[in-house]
């Protein structure tokens, strides 16, 4: 099949396809001749959807890993994404960042199991506090770019988009603390080209208990922890919350070593 005859497909028809190709590859070995085919016909989806997707922005690129190309995907209209974002701002129905967790899990072209939101805070019981702190150090929500980062929220399209998935890059702590890093790691989903009335809010957590001061103090204490190997307890005062190790079956992976890059802003 040639590009003109790609060309024609939907975008949904596309995804669909190029998912089946990706398992095709998975299952054929690499000396079999049918494996070029396969690969051919893989990449020459990928460049069809790519003439159709927004670009992503050099901030946004650098949210992702270093040497970790994200993979591009469609997300058809019904699809569900989840983040935590600011209490206030999504009190006052205020637009989102591209910045989101994909509700369900992904498998990547070889083969990677992407956990979505839902498997992740499963793995707390529900818990939305321990959730809470999973997501902000492993989606490396930074106080430089989000000081609260408080309440879960779920969001269903009502519009099909294109969107990068890939490793979120551990970041600063804060500009205050650069040798403390959020370590990042979890698949991240960017959706560039997303509007406000490309979304419906579908579900909202409860509000984390604590003030912006106890988190920051929390979570410093929790990735001081991880670069030391050893607890720090934060100064006192401020909001008075104890610190905290990473939530029990806390499972991440390890982090890679990168260049702190001003990010994103949840």
């Amino acid at each position: 099949m040639d590009d003109k005859d790609y060309s024609k497909k939907s975008d949904e028809d596309l995804q669909a396809e190029r998912d089946k190709v990706a398992a095709d590859l998975r299952s054929t070995p690499k000396n079999d001749p049918r494996h070029k085919e396969l690969e051919t016909r893989y990449n020459q989806i990928e460049s069809e959807q790519r003439t159709r997707a927004p670009k992503l922005n050099d901030q946004q690129r650098q949210s992702f890993r270093p040497g970790e190309e994200p993979e591009l995907r469609y997300l058809p209209p019904g699809s569900r994404l989840q983040k935590h974002a600011d209490s206030d701002a999504v009190a006052q129905d205020k637009p989102m960042s591209p910045y989101w967790s994909s509700s369900e899990s992904t498998t990547m072209k070889d083969g990677r199991h992407a956990a979505g939101a839902n498997e992740v805070s499963g793995r707390y019981g529900g818990d939305p506090e321990k959730f809470q702190q999973h997501q902000r150090m492993n989606s490396a929500v930074s106080y430089d770019w989000n000081t609260k980062a408080n309440q879960r929220v779920e969001v269903e399209l009502k519009n099909g988009q294109y969107a990068y998935v890939g490793r979120a890059n551990n970041m600063p702590y804060h500009k205050d603390n650069p040798n403390v890093t959020m370590m990042g790691g979890d698949y991240q989903t960017v959706a560039p080209g997303l509007k406000q009335e490309d979304y419906k809010i579908v579900d909202k957590g409860p509000v984390v208990a604590g003030n912006v001061e106890e988190q920051k103090k929390q979570n410093e204490a929790a990735a001081a922890e991880r670069l030391n190997g050893s607890p720090r307890t934060p100064p006192s005062g401020g909001g008075g919350g104890s610190a905290r190790r990473p939530p029990a079956g806390y499972t991440s992976p390890s982090p890679e070593p990168s260049t702190p890059e001003k990010g994103r802003s949840r």
